[in-house]
């Protein structure tokens, strides 16, 4: 669906075209700076520059490693589910990975209520390659 290509955009600021399919799971990192970085006095308390590191773990959708994908749901701060536009059955199986998610996963900071499939965390929806949809005309 196009999951590495995307964090490699995130991360690195371009897409992959053809990135290698993923054995397991890959970890990426980025680092972005948030705030003022300027002491003005118009500035509110705590609203000065930090710096974050944001872990961007890259689990395989394929089957074959189904049985292992839990090892890496382990104290989960947020989801990023991924879909490909140009297939409709990715969208439809959404559901499906935030039940499997929200089964077999440790929560860092779990919400009061769940969202799909029971998920505890916040979560964001990606509709990817929007490119091959233009150009087949779906």
């Amino acid at each position: 669906v196009g999951k590495t290509s995307l964090v490699h955009l995130i991360v690195k600021g371009s897409p992959v075209a053809r990135p290698s399919q993923t054995i397991g799971c890959t970890v990426d990192v980025k680092h972005t700076t948030y705030g003022n970085s300027g002491s003005s006095s118009s500035s509110l308390k705590g609203d000065s520059e930090r710096d974050f590191f944001v872990e961007l773990w890259d689990v395989s959708g394929h089957e074959r490693y189904k049985d292992c994908r839990s090892l890496f749901y382990s104290q989960i701060n947020g989801v990023i589910f991924v879909h490909d536009l140009s297939q409709r059955r990715t969208k439809t199986s959404l559901q499906k990975w935030a039940a499997e998610i929200a089964a077999t996963g440790t929560f860092s900071a779990p919400l009061g209520s769940g969202g799909p499939g029971g998920l505890p965390v916040p979560y964001i929806v990606i509709g990817n390659k929007a490119d091959i949809v233009a150009k087949e005309g779906t």
